[in-house]
């Protein structure tokens, strides 16, 4: 797969947000004339405005994580620090856009969502453990593993574990 064969808005359109790191490769022989020439910084500035707000509409509709957008962000800034080496002025124009448009509380909604996600288990985990014990005192009346079944919602595998 070759990231220079999809456009930007193929990238968004076809959810292939793994391809966004790489994404400065398709401006990577034009670093020289990016370099010299502010207008075309400028150019190459305003598509990198078009990746962020593409980013940033993925998270708006829960395509993609905050999470996930962080990595990719970080993932790209890796990559172009690795083949901008020799153009100040392509690094600084790009990390000006890359870096700056940070939402706000980024890490504290990926911290909220690891924690929503947690809870959600540790439900998940609760309810399974209280009708276990649920179960197993049922046993101990007297009563048939169907009866169990039908009072708790455990599969007759985890019944016959009591």
């Amino acid at each position: 797969m070759k990231v220079k064969s999809y456009s930007l808005s193929e990238i968004f359109k076809k959810e292939l947000y793994f391809l966004l790191a790489f994404y400065i490769f398709n401006a990577e022989k034009d670093f020289p004339l990016y370099d010299t020439d502010g207008a075309k910084l400028e150019n190459l500035k305003e598509e990198y405005n078009k990746f962020i707000a593409g980013i940033d509409k993925a998270v708006n509709k829960g395509t993609i994580s905050v999470y996930y957008r962080r990595v990719i962000l970080d993932m790209s800034k890796k990559v172009l620090e690795n083949i901008a080496k020799k153009y100040e002025n392509v690094q600084k124009g790009v990390n000006e856009i890359m870096g700056g448009r940070v939402l706000e509380h980024e890490g504290k909604t990926i911290f909220n969502e690891g924690i929503a996600v947690g809870e959600k288990r540790g439900e998940a985990r609760g309810r399974y453990e209280a009708n276990f014990g649920t179960a197993r005192r049922l046993r101990q009346m007297g009563m048939s593993d169907k009866d169990i079944q039908q009072a708790t919602n455990l599969s007759f595998d985890d019944i016959r574990v009591l």
